[in-house]
């Protein structure tokens, strides 16, 4: 039978509005200017990168069906570029130079513009330099349509972030020469001192992980000078009065800061991670990683303003904003933990018992975690979500609908090790640079399932651009979706997505220290064209994380020789050189270049010089060096002339300030020092050398 007329009619006006539906959509625009402005965060006056003057810049919202258009202009001395975390967009508005675009030149601009496809809280930041850390982030808020009766009296976005007075490159390369810079500002030194007073469980725990070559466990690596919410160290949000429930929208924005997140006014309700609905549940506390993001229904039960407090989980400061009007109600303060008892609790295990922990390791970390805080405990009332004492694990995330991937497609198993060296500061996957891998080569239409296996006492936050995954948690078909996904010390999650993109997409580590320094790649879909001119014009972004160089120097000056050790460093090389000078004309000079094939042993050519009771000494060399057990190193060399020297080198913090060095060698050569630092420029110290005898002096580092 042919089709009525009005039946036809019909069915030309659907089509139509099919076709046209695009150009019906909303054009929802922004622009963005990227510049400099004065701030005084810490009190101290210093100098913030902002987005329309602005830290953080503004909070861009559309809804579903919108199309975002945002033309970001650069004010800026240096290249910038904006990448939009967790918003799916098309490859070429991914916003990272040189995989998706061209950096944004100084002086110049770039027309961001891509549909708006799904809902959620999501965030924006720069994906140059180290500028995150500087104030280039943003929140993202897409909407669709939520029924009546289920919107908050009130919603508010909440972007927690943490500052240093400090240019982030001297922050990196302070850490690089030495790991453990920030700790006398943090308070978190690991000494000999602090172990004893644990008692002698601590001392085998210690040297137990020591014999594994585990550097002491620390949560983080930087000593920050404040911490924000919505670039405030206390503010307030809304005018909620009592009775009321409000809905609010947290992102982790913070360089390398996990936050542990208490509101006063009771359980919070989580509704969404990473911008995806999740079974709601309810938790007295939740702890975020850098680059996750939080949606949370929390209630304000008197005509009071409640406090929210966002607290680094180091121990070392928060950020507050109150909810609600009225006289201030605290939230619990989250105790500094003591991170020797966690290093017992697992350091206990010990090497390959600790790499054995598996998908319980984030669990059983984040409890430990909380349990060195306050502790509170909410009742739980009929009918209402399930009840978490703290959100520290993926384990409570259920999605709201399946998420099973379709079992005819084929599967790809790619095993990603997050490895490095917190002794050298350096962090890999599969101990390879990102500057250095090949790209990782993924088909579409297929599931790509990643076994991620922290090898490293650091947690890794790790982002996988332009996809959503699915978490195994043990949820079964209701696997949670999440693009960020932190992987604890020693443990192994498994992630699994659909490959259903093409050209080039980074994955890599949040902790923007660690992505800097090489713990990255890149995945790319096999078959798939990409932009010439990207290569034409720099190669791979990948060239500006980890192909870095750091230079590292001190001066000894003791009233019975002078030393010179200076070093220049990048991820698997080092060009050192070491002069000391007796005031007997005595002196040794000894220049080498050393390539690193692991993380524990490197390989070295260079020459030795030295002047001994006038005898004359100069031999090129070839050797190695490694890390033995109890984290002493080692060296084993051989000259010319067929000799061998072999040597040994430590120290040991023995209180805050204090420490003790000792250097060993086969030609009977050592030298014992004891250093008092007073502050990380001067250290005053008094040393015996088995030739130049007793010493006093001071070092200056630089």
């Amino acid at each position: 039978m042919g089709m009525s007329r009005k039946g036809l009619w019909a069915a030309v006006l659907a089509i139509g509005l099919v076709s046209a539906a695009p150009l019906l959509a909303k054009v929802v625009s922004y622009t963005l200017h990227i510049g400099k402005t004065p701030v005084s965060f810490s009190g101290k006056s210093a100098c913030a990168l902002t987005i329309n003057g602005t830290v953080p810049g503004p909070t861009l919202r559309a809804r579903l069906g919108d199309e975002l258009s945002i033309h970001v202009i650069n004010h800026l001395s240096e290249p910038t570029s904006l990448h939009w975390h967790g918003v799916l967009v098309p490859n070429n508005m991914d916003g990272v130079p040189f995989v998706n675009q061209l950096p944004i030149e100084p002086g110049g601009s770039f027309h961001y513009h891509f549909p708006i496809t799904h809902t959620g809280t999501y965030w924006y930041h720069a994906h140059a330099g180290l500028q995150e850390q500087q104030g280039l982030y943003g929140a993202i808020v897409l909407e669709g349509e939520t029924p009546a009766q289920d919107k908050p009296q009130e919603e508010h976005v909440l972007v927690l972030s943490d500052w240093s007075d400090e240019k982030p490159e001297d922050i990196l390369a302070n850490i690089k020469k030495d790991p453990d810079y920030y700790a006398l500002k943090k308070d978190s030194v690991q000494s000999w001192k602090k172990i004893f007073e644990k008692g002698w469980d601590a001392v085998e725990v210690r040297l137990k992980n020591a014999w594994a070559r585990m550097s002491p466990m620390d949560l983080s690596d930087i000593g920050y000078d404040a911490f924000l919410i919505n670039g405030k160290r206390t503010s307030s949000v809304g005018s909620a009065k009592a009775g009321a429930r409000v809905k609010l929208r947290l992102v982790n924005a913070a360089a390398s800061s996990y936050f542990m997140v208490e509101y006063a006014g009771g359980p919070m309700t989580v509704v969404a991670a990473d911008g995806v609905d999740v079974t709601p549940f309810t938790t007295q506390r939740a702890r975020m990683a850098m680059a996750e993001t939080l949606d949370v229904l929390v209630d304000v039960p008197e005509g009071k303003a409640y406090e929210l407090r966002a607290s680094a989980t180091d121990g070392t400061g928060f950020a507050s904003a109150f909810v609600g009007q009225g006289p201030k109600v605290a939230a619990p303060i989250y105790e500094k933990p003591d991170v020797l008892l966690m290093e017992m609790d697992h350091g206990t295990m010990g090497g390959h018992d600790m790499a054995n922990m598996g998908g319980h390791g984030m669990a059983h970390m984040g409890h430990d975690m909380a349990s060195m805080g306050h502790t509170a405990h909410a009742s739980k009332k009929p009918g209402a979500p399930a009840q978490v004492e703290t959100f520290a694990s993926y384990a409570p995330l259920r999605a709201t609908h399946k998420t099973a991937l379709p079992g005819e497609k084929p599967v790809r198993n790619i095993t990603l090790k997050l490895t490095g060296s917190m002794e050298r500061y350096v962090w890999t996957i599969n101990d390879t640079p990102m500057y250095a891998a090949d790209k990782i080569v993924i088909k579409k239409g297929e599931v790509v399932r990643f076994t991620l296996i922290n090898e490293t006492m650091m947690d890794h936050p790790i982002h996988i651009h332009g996809h959503f995954f699915r978490v195994l948690n043990g949820q079964g078909a209701y696997s949670p979706l999440k693009h960020t996904v932190s992987v604890s010390p020693f443990e192994t999650t498994v992630i699994e997505m659909d490959a259903n993109e093409d050209k080039d997409w980074i994955f890599h580590c949040h902790n923007l220290y660690h992505m800097k320094l090489g713990m990255g790649g890149v995945l790319h879909y096999a078959g798939s064209k990409l932009d010439p001119r990207l290569a034409r014009h720099g190669g791979s972004h990948a060239s500006e994380h980890g192909d870095l160089w750091f230079h590292a120097a001190h001066m000894d000056v003791f009233s019975n020789f002078s030393e010179l050790e200076t070093t220049l460093m990048h991820v698997e090389n080092r060009v050192s050189l070491n002069a000391r000078r007796a005031y007997t004309r005595d002196y040794e000079i000894e220049a080498a270049y050393t390539r690193y094939i692991t993380t524990f042993l490197g390989v070295y050519v260079g020459g030795r010089f030295r002047l001994e009771d006038d005898k004359r000494e100069n031999m090129p060399l070839i050797g190695a060096r490694y890390t033995l057990p109890l984290l002493i190193d080692a060296s084993l060399d051989m000259g010319h002339t067929g000799k061998v020297r072999f040597a040994l080198a430590n120290t040991h913090q023995l209180s805050d300030r204090l420490s003790f060095d000792w250097a060993w060698n086969t030609d009977r050569d050592y030298t014992l020092t004891l250093r008092w630092d007073l502050n990380k420029t001067w250290a005053i110290g008094a040393n015996y050398d088995s030739s130049e005898r007793f010493g006093v002096g001071l070092r200056a580092s630089f």
